[in-house]
């Protein structure tokens, strides 16, 4: 395929996170993810077996909207400078490297190189954000008088323990969504230190094919 086809082939979020995730993300990521969702798991289930017959609806609401409050203030502040920092480089670069970029193949993948500068800062975009509408559904929801809150009361009180059970493995999956978000930041500064290396090779061989001219 000729790369100016290329370049917009995909043609939605969902396509573009799907092929960004094999490059952008490390396994690790999610290894240690899985690992946090087990551990908040197995530390509610002792609670729970050390005598604790359910866990109390107000604990549940309290401990879900604590989360929801440092990560909309986590992911709100993260997301400023990673699109100023979209902003600048995508600014300053320029076009000539880009096309250099766009013709390179990635080496893990069957992408190329300027899709994996970009798909670094999108796959990112795209956690923060999806976690960020996670985060302003809880603060609202979980509100006093919220929607979801008269739902969960009434299920408190007729059901306890679907509550503790569910409210559990929701609160785990959370935990684990918050610790690859963390994770996540590692992984683009190590591709962003990768993609600024490329970009200077690429401006060399610009610099060595003007001067050959």
């Amino acid at each position: 395929m000729d790369w100016k086809n290329k370049i917009f082939e995909e043609k939605s979020f969902l396509s573009a996170y799907l092929k960004a995730r094999t490059v952008a993300s490390a396994a690790s990521n999610t290894r240690v993810s899985f690992l946090a969702f087990l551990l908040t798991l197995l530390y509610v289930l002792i609670n729970l077996k050390s005598g604790l017959a359910y866990m109390p609806y107000e604990s549940l609401v309290t401990t879900i909207r604590t989360i929801g409050d440092t990560g909309f203030v986590f992911t709100t502040s993260i997301l400023g400078f990673l699109i100023a920092g979209f902003a600048i480089f995508a600014s300053v670069t320029k076009p000539e490297l880009f096309v250099v970029l766009a013709q390179l193949p990635h080496k893990k993948s069957d992408i190329t190189q300027l899709q994996f500068v970009f798909f670094n800062f999108l796959l990112v975009f795209i956690h923060y954000i999806l976690f960020l509408a996670v985060c302003v559904a809880m603060k609202i929801g979980l509100a006093s008088g919220g929607p979801f809150a008269g739902v969960l009361r009434l299920i408190a009180d007729t059901e306890p323990v679907v509550i503790t059970y569910v409210g559990s493995l929701l609160l785990a999956l959370i935990v684990a969504w918050f610790v690859f978000l963390l994770m996540l930041l590692k992984s683009f500064v190590w591709n962003i230190y990768q993609a600024v290396l490329l970009a200077i090779a690429a401006e060399a061989e610009l610099k060595e094919q003007a001067e050959k001219r």
